[in-house]
């Protein structure tokens, strides 16, 4: 399943030249990936306090067509893969009235115990939550 959260590029989020300001994208896909984590039972602060953080490991982003101010449209989220301690997220922003992505990418993020400071394998509870959102979901 695919979660979709909304986005616009407000003035602020663009560069001189109107069109979206490139780490402005990280900002609607963090909406998308906090609106994921909770359906799927978590609250970034709640892992925390589970004793876990999900550190980046990888960030991945292709910027296919232009973004600009005023423009709306969608985060598409969903989990690519669940490793033992690795989360792939792979998203798409999608303009309204258009079919192909503006902009694709992927996070990859480390489940990683915060005393151990190490990864560990991620709670089933999580796993579980997660696998929502898999295409196979």
């Amino acid at each position: 399943m695919k979660l979709e959260v909304p986005f616009e590029v407000l003035f602020g989020d663009s560069d001189p030249s109107g069109w979206v300001y490139y780490a402005a994208v990280f900002h609607y896909v963090a909406q998308a990936e906090a609106r994921l984590f909770r359906e799927a039972g978590f609250t970034g602060a709640a892992i925390v306090q589970e004793g876990y953080g999900l550190p980046r490991a990888r960030v991945e982003v292709d910027y296919r067509r232009p973004l600009k101010v005023h423009d709306r449209g969608v985060v598409r989220a969903w989990i690519g893969h669940l490793g033992n301690s690795s989360i792939r997220m792979e998203f798409e922003l999608i303009r309204d009235g258009e079919q192909e992505a503006a902009v694709t990418g992927s996070i990859i993020m480390v489940t990683v115990g915060l005393l151990a400071e190490r990864a560990v394998p991620m709670l089933d509870s999580m796993r579980s939550g997660l696998m929502r959102f898999t295409e196979s979901g």
